[in-house]
C-alpha cells in the first residue's frame, strides 16, 4: 500500500521512531531502509528545528488526528546529503500491529516554489518596466497592430500630445495626430510586418493644433506562435533641432547668394594673340585685399600671377576653362604686397568674338574669403572633435546594450527585449553617422581615409541597392541598365555603396512627382585604364545651372530644394573625396524642371 501511495510516506511511532517508509522516501531523502527504520524522525529535519519538533510530536501524539502539517509555514526537510528542501506534510493515523502510528505524506515542494519566486520576478519586472516607460522621456505609446487603436500612453505622450491617457486609449493614434508619413501608412505597415521594427520622421498635430516633427522608433511584437500582438511606438519631438537646421541651411543660402552678388574688386583683362593677359581696368578695392595699387597690377602684373605657388595648377586650369571659353569659379590664395596670404573666389566670364569663337576678352570678380576660410577651419576642428568625443560614449552605451541583450532573462517580457534591440539598432546608427562625420573631418584635414580596398563587383552592389530602395517607394520606377553581367574592381566595398545608396536617395528624395530613375553601368577602355563607370539619372527638379560648381561643395544645397527637403549637404561633398580617392571622378549634369544625371568614374 506504502508503494503504491504518490508521494514519500513515513510511518511514524508514538516515540518518534521510524517503523516504515516507501521506496519515494528512500528517493527523496537519499537514505535506505536500513539507515532509517529505527531512527527518530528528527533526523530527517534541518538541526536547528530538531528540538522544537520533538514537543510540537508529543503534543501531536496526545491528540492524533488527521490534518495538515505547519498550515502556514515554510517547512523544510534534510536530505542525507545536509541540502534542505521545502516540503509540505499531511499527517493521518494508523493501528499498526495493535501501536498507533502516525502516516506522515510529505511532497517536495522545490519545482513550486521555484515557480512561485519566478512569477514573483517577473511581476516586479512588469512593475519596473512599466514605471520606466512611465518615467522616460519619450512618448510611448503601444497600439492595437490590425486596428492602430491605443492600448498604452505614457505620461510623456500626455506632455507632447496634449490628450490625457483616458482621452486617448482606444482612439486611432493615426486619426488622432493626424499623421503624416514620409511615404505611407501602406509602406509603414509592410516594413513592420517584414521587418518588424520601422523608424523615420513624422509630422502630428496636437491637441492645442501645434504642429509637431517627431523621430519615431515602431516594432511590431508577436507571440509564440508568430501572431502580431501590439506595436510599440517611441516618439522624439524633434520639432526644434528641425528649425534649427533649417535655420541653417537658409542662412547658408543666403550667406552664397550675397557672397556671389558682391565681390571685393572687379577687373577687366584682354587676351592676347598668346593668350597671355593684358589687364584693362580693375577696381579701386584691388588694395584692400591685395596691398597692391590698380596701377601696380596693370603695370605687368595680372591677378593670375599673385595667386600661391602652391595653387598654381589649380589656377592654370581654371585659365585653361576660362580660355576655351566656359566660365569658370574656384578658390584660391592670393599672396599680398606684404606677404600674407588671402582666400579669395575667383569668378571669370569670357567674352567671345562671334566671327571667330575666340576668347577676346576675361571679366573677372574676385571675392575675399579668408574669414569665411577660416570659420571653416574652426567649424572642420569642431566637427572632428565632435565626432571623435561621441565614439567614446557610444562605444559604452553599445557595450552596454550588447551585455543586457547577452544576458537577457530567458523569461523577460517581449516588450523588454524589444526595447532593447530598437535601442541597439538606434544606437548602431548613431555610430555609423558618427564614422562618416569623422571621415569626413578626416578628409577636410587633409587626411585620407584608411581605405579597405577588396575586390568589389559593382552590379551586385547596385541591383541590391535598388532593391532597397525600390521598398521604400511607391512613385519611382528604379531599373539598372547594364552592358556586363559583372564588372569588378579593387575599392572599398563599404564605402563606395554609400556614395551609390546617397544618390540613389537624392534622386528619390528630389523627385517629389514620381518618375523613373535608371542606374547605368557599364565598362570602358581608355588607352592601359579600364573605367568602371556608373551614371544615376533622374526625372526630378534639377539643379539650376549657375549653382553646378558648388554641388560637391560641403553644406551647400541647391537653392530649389533648400528648406523644402530635409538635409545639410554634407553627402555629394563626402561622395566627391572617396571617389577622387580611388582615383575616379565625380560628374553632374542637369537641367532644372527636367532632371540630373550624376556620372561615377572609377579604375578597375
Amino acid at each position: 500500500m506504502l508503494e503504491a501511495a504518490p508521494a514519500a510516506t513515513v510511518l511514524v511511532a508514538a516515540s518518534g521512531e521510524i517503523r516504515l517508509l516507501n521506496h519515494q522516501a528512500e528517493h527523496l531523502f537519499s537514505y535506505g531502509q536500513d539507515e532509517l527504520v529505527g531512527q527518530t524522525v528528527e533526523l530527517l529535519l534541518p538541526e536547528r528545528l530538531r528540538e522544537v519538533h520533538t514537543e510540537h510530536r508529543r503534543r501531536y501524539a496526545a491528540h492524533l488526528k488527521l490534518r495538515p502539517m505547519g498550515v502556514g509555514l515554510e517547512l523544510s526537510a534534510r536530505r542525507k546529503d545536509g541540502n534542505e528542501i521545502p516540503v509540505e506534510v499531511s499527517l493521518s493515523e494508523l493501528e499498526l500491529d495493535g501501536e498507533p502510528v502516525v502516516i506522515a505524506s510529505i511532497r517536495d515542494c522545490t519545482e513550486r516554489r521555484q515557480k512561485e519566486a519566478a512569477l514573483r520576478a517577473q511581476a516586479a519586472e512588469l512593475r519596473s518596466q512599466a514605471e520606466l516607460l512611465e518615467v522616460v522621456h519619450d512618448a510611448v505609446i503601444v497600439r492595437e497592430p490590425t486596428t492602430s487603436s491605443v492600448a498604452f500612453w505614457n505620461r510623456a505622450a500626455e506632455r507632447l500630445y496634449g490628450w490625457t491617457r483616458a482621452e486617448a486609449r482606444g482612439r486611432v493614434t493615426h486619426t488622432l495626430l493626424q499623421t503624416e508619413f514620409p511615404t505611407s501608412l501602406a509602406l509603414v505597415d509592410a516594413a513592420l510586418t517584414r521587418d518588424g521594427v520601422w523608424e523615420g520622421e513624422l509630422r502630428h498635430v496636437t491637441k492645442n493644433g501645434r504642429r509637431l516633427v517627431v523621430a519615431s522608433w515602431q516594432a511590431l511584437q508577436r507571440d509564440e506562435r508568430g501572431q502580431p500582438t501590439a506595436v510599440l511606438e517611441i516618439n522624439r519631438d524633434i520639432t526644434a533641432q528641425r528649425r534649427a537646421e533649417h535655420g541653417l541651411v537658409t542662412s547658408e543660402q543666403r550667406f552664397r547668394i550675397l557672397s556671389e552678388l558682391t565681390s571685393a574688386f572687379a577687373y577687366a583683362a584682354r587676351i592676347l594673340p598668346d593668350g597671355s593677359r593684358a589687364p584693362e581696368w580693375i577696381t579701386e578695392a584691388v588694395t584692400t585685399v591685395t596691398g597692391y595699387s590698380p596701377a601696380e597690377i596693370s603695370e605687368g602684373r595680372t591677378i593670375l600671377s599673385l595667386v600661391h605657388p602652391d595653387d598654381q595648377a589649380r589656377a592654370a586650369d581654371l585659365n585653361a576653362r576660362v580660355l576655351a571659353g566656359t566660365p569658370a569659379t574656384e578658390e584660391l590664395r592670393l599672396v599680398t604686397k606684404d606677404g600674407q596670404t588671402r582666400w579669395v573666389r575667383l569668378y571669370n566670364q569670357p567674352e567671345v568674338d562671334p566671327p571667330t569663337g575666340r576668347v577676346v576678352r576675361i571679366y573677372g570678380a574676385v571675392q575675399d574669403i579668408t574669414a569665411v576660410r577660416e570659420l571653416e577651419q574652426q567649424k572642420d576642428a569642431l566637427l572632428s572633435v565632435v565626432s571623435h568625443d561621441l565614439r567614446n560614449p557610444l562605444s559604452a552605451i553599445k557595450t552596454c546594450l550588447e551585455l543586457a541583450l547577452d544576458r537577457e532573462p530567458p523569461n523577460a517580457p517581449p516588450l523588454f527585449h524589444q526595447l532593447l534591440v530598437t535601442a541597439a539598432g538606434a544606437t548602431e546608427r548613431l555610430e555609423r553617422i558618427s564614422n562618416d562625420l569623422l571621415d569626413l573631418a578626416r578628409l577636410q584635414l587633409g587626411c585620407s581615409l584608411p581605405l579597405q580596398r577588396r575586390p568589389v563587383d559593382l552590379v551586385a552592389v547596385v541591383r541590391h541597392l535598388i532593391v532597397d530602395q525600390q521598398q521604400l517607394t511607391d512613385r519611382h520606377s528604379i531599373r539598372v541598365e547594364s552592358t556586363v553581367p559583372t564588372l569588378f574592381g579593387n575599392w572599398d566595398g563599404p564605402r563606395l555603396q554609400r556614395v551609390i545608396e546617397n544618390l540613389l536617395n537624392n534622386a528619390v528624395k528630389y523627385s517629389p512627382a514620381g518618375g523613373e530613375v535608371v542606374v547605368d553601368v557599364c565598362c570602358q577602355q581608355e588607352q592601359r585604364t579600364t573605367w568602371a563607370v556608373l551614371s544615376v539619372r533622374d526625372e526630378g527638379l534639377g539643379i539650376p545651372a549657375g549653382e553646378l560648381p558648388h554641388l560637391f561643395t560641403r553644406f551647400f544645397r541647391a537653392s530649389n530644394v533648400a528648406g523644402e527637403m530635409a538635409g545639410l549637404g554634407v553627402g555629394l561633398a563626402g561622395a566627391k573625396q572617396v571617389i577622387e580617392q580611388h582615383g575616379g571622378t565625380i560628374s553632374v549634369a542637369s537641367e532644372e524642371g527636367v532632371g540630373s544625371t550624376f556620372t561615377i568614374r572609377l579604375p578597375c
